[in-house]
């Protein structure tokens, strides 16, 4: 109730703030039914509120891809050194080969899903589009590699 204390010469706790709050504890679903039920202020209040939940998850997934993506694109620069090693054993290389190659073709889908998304918010796309181009091209780069590297075990 200290919201509705109004002190003179001090702003009290702007609308939108206090929007975002109540807003952030609740599933997307919710806001809307929420909004659908108070009036048009709380509709564009929520709009923002859902429009930064998905910025910050499609940061927090875009940044999981790129992180996995490079730990492949290590583990596979780690295979090719491996397998042209004296010692080598195909069998624990070839089972290397197929985790790295599950883990990229995991990401595949994905970007695909995140690509839906994208296609459909202009907002969200112009934001992450050139991430998410970036990280395609990274992984059809990856999957030539272990491609390659399967090909070399398997001859």
């Amino acid at each position: 109730m200290l919201l509705a204390q109004k002190k003179p010469g001090h702003c009290p706790l702007v609308c939108s703030e206090l929007l975002e709050l109540i807003f952030s504890n609740l599933k997307i679903k919710d806001i809307l039914y929420s909004c659908f039920t108070v009036n048009h202020q709380w509709n564009s209040e929520a709009f923002q509120v859902i429009l930064k939940q998905k910025e910050r998850e499609f940061r927090e997934d875009l940044d999981f891809i790129k992180y996995r993506l490079d730990c492949s694109e290590q583990e596979i620069t780690r295979i090719y050194t491996v397998i042209y090693t004296p010692r080598y054993d195909w069998i624990t290389a070839g089972e290397e080969i197929a985790n790295v190659h599950a883990v990229i073709k995991s990401h595949i889908n994905n970007l695909t899903s995140i690509l839906s998304c994208l296609i459909k918010s202009s907002v969200l796309r112009n934001k992450f589009h050139v991430q998410w181009q970036n990280l395609y091209k990274q992984m059809k780069k990856l999957l030539k590699d272990i491609n390659l590297l399967d090909d070399i075990n398997n001859t």
